[in-house]
């Protein structure tokens, strides 16, 4: 018995190139297609496929709230396709759901249908289900303070755990994860970054430089009235001067108990400077 297969992408060029793979291939049967959400939902009660390939960003909604939105009885097993939206991504990982990063290449696609057959063949429609009502939670309500970070390498995504990451700062359209010697670009902006860390673990000292506490080794005053922060690793990052009030604030507070100075400006900053140490 061949399994029904439909596509819902607003790209024109991926429907037809999924289509015509899935006519190609043994056990797949390829049923119809959507380029949009409501479109989707009505296609799915009308064919009543076992597969749909659905890409997560459709115009006006998630491809996620698709079918999550779809009745239970009707609701087929969901492949999703993304170009590396962090959150969906994320959510997917986090449910241990496939999905395939565009561009899709036929061995990842032919690789994940291969997981999907499986999944009727083995009887785990069940199991699919839980971990799609898992999406959907994690969708609506994600992880407050994340333990680790997803990094795209190609057609793979790999984690960096935040426990490892030193620093963080601003890299073109995304930011770049300091952790053990190397750079991780992760696509997130420095806001939405900085609102997934614990702020009592990380602070944010310049509008491009993020810190976690606990590698500050010391702080010390440059020329031109900045300072600089030097890290466990050594790497030294600039506190930005609109930032210097409340990151002295911050420091000072975590140092208070064992009366330790942090910026010789507290308590009059001497002609040569100093720097303190942790």
């Amino acid at each position: 018995m061949s399994i029904r297969a439909v596509v819902i992408d607003d790209d024109r060029a991926v429907r037809l190139r999924i289509a015509r793979l899935l006519a190609e291939r043994p056990g797949f049967e390829f049923v119809g297609e959507s380029d949009s959400g409501p479109g989707a939902a009505d296609l799915i009660r009308r064919e009543k496929p076992d597969l749909a390939l659905v890409d997560v960003q459709l115009p006006g909604c998630s491809g996620i709230e698709v079918i999550g939105g779809v009745e239970p009885a009707l609701r087929p097993v969901a492949l999703f396709l993304t170009a590396f939206d962090y959150d969906a991504v994320e959510a997917l990982e986090g449910a241990r759901i496939g999905y395939l990063l565009k561009p899709i290449s036929d061995q990842r696609l032919e690789a994940e249908l291969t997981r999907a057959a499986r999944i009727f063949e083995q009887g785990w429609r069940e199991l699919f289900e839980q971990r799609l009502q898992k999406l959907l939670a994690l969708s609506a309500a994600p992880e407050p303070w994340p333990q680790r970070f997803l990094v795209r390498e190609g057609e793979t995504v790999r984690t960096v755990e935040l426990e490892a990451v030193e620093w963080i700062e601003s890299q073109g359209d995304g930011v770049a994860l300091h952790a053990a010697g190397r750079e991780h670009p992760v696509r997130l902006t420095m806001q939405a970054i900085a609102q997934r860390l614990d702020p009592d673990r990380f602070l944010r000292i310049h509008r491009s430089t993020i810190v976690r506490l606990d590698r500050i080794a010391r702080v010390e005053p440059v020329v031109a009235g900045e300072d600089v922060i030097t890290l466990v690793s050594g790497a030294s990052v600039r506190i930005g001067k609109t930032y210097r009030e409340s990151v002295r604030s911050v420091l000072q507070g975590r140092l208070h108990e064992s009366g330790g100075i942090l910026f010789p400006a507290v308590r009059g900053r001497s002609s040569t400077g100093r720097a303190t140490d942790f």
